[in-house]
């Protein structure tokens, strides 16, 4: 299992959240790796940083809880969040200035 520091060494990052596909807690957004209006990066490149023994929706859950990572859709301006998931003040933001409509799941 890599650490989120590990994973992002092989990340893009962008200052355009209209083509990013995470916000992470200190406002950092990794890019989907837009190409011609297409995304090349699907968001379960992250999946890894879950335990593996973990079924799909609790490492979706471990990642949210544990990284405070938001996940964007941006071809629907959508921020995908848990329940339980308090977002940093960077965060809150800029999805406010982008105008996403966050969604918990």
């Amino acid at each position: 299992m890599l650490t989120l520091s590990e994973w992002l060494q092989d990340q893009e990052l962008t200052d355009n959240i209209d083509e990013a596909i995470f916000i992470l807690e200190n406002g950092q957004m990794v890019s989907g790796d837009f190409d011609m209006g297409m995304r090349g990066l699907d968001h379960n490149c992250i999946i890894c940083l879950a335990p593996s023994e973990l079924s799909h929706n609790e490492k979706w859950n471990h990642i949210h809880s544990v990284y405070n990572v938001v996940r964007l859709v941006p071809e629907t301006k959508e921020a995908l969040i848990t329940g339980v998931q308090i977002l940093s003040s960077i965060q809150k933001q800029l999805l406010k200035d982008s105008n996403y409509k966050i969604s918990v799941y």
